[in-house]
């Protein structure tokens, strides 16, 4: 298993499954639909204690934003927020860059700033309090979440049955967090 953020080439890495999100752009992939998720602005409930709850997007300009750089491109994700143009908008301040999913998570979960992150990913995080959801009325963005594999015309058993799991983790009522 290669747990990377990184876009692979599926089949010359010789991968079996990937877990991509956004439009499949590879015709040469199957691609199982596993759910479609929103983005969460979140952050400890430290954090918000000691910076205060951003109530409008603008707040964001005086917060600590914790941001996933694309390693594929080097360019950061743009949280995508209802009345916000990211063409004309202020970028938002950088406290820290990650090309990681849970580093961000963890950051945030430690206090140190707002992270936007997939809702599937802080799910277990927010149920328990351990983060806390800002500015909902705001985030907009919904993309789904794909499962890819080499298209031919023999699918290996292993990965029918890693397929056939993963599908039933995104399954409502699935606990995500394996326990």
């Amino acid at each position: 298993m290669d747990f990377s953020d990184r876009m692979v080439n599926v089949i010359a890495e010789g991968f079996d499954v990937v877990v991509r999100s956004g439009a499949i752009r590879d015709s040469q992939l199957m691609a199982k639909k596993l759910a479609v998720f929103s983005s969460k602005v979140v952050a400890s409930p430290a954090y918000l204690a000691r910076a205060g709850i951003p109530l409008h997007p603008d707040d964001l300009q005086r917060h600590a934003c914790l941001h996933y750089r694309f390693p594929h491109s080097g360019k950061l994700e743009s949280w995508q927020l209802l009345g916000v143009d990211p063409a004309s908008a202020n970028p938002l301040p950088v406290a820290m860059v990650c090309n990681n999913t849970q580093g961000r998570l963890s950051f945030a979960r430690r206090g140190a700033g707002l992270a936007w992150l997939p809702d599937y990913i802080v799910r277990p995080a927010l149920d328990e309090g351990a983060l806390v959801s800002v500015l909902d009325e705001y985030a907009v963005r919904a993309e789904p979440l794909w499962l890819l594999w080499p298209s031919g015309p023999y699918l290996p058993l292993k990965t029918r049955v890693f397929i056939d799991y993963l599908a039933g983790c995104f399954q409502p009522g699935a606990n995500l967090a394996g326990g």
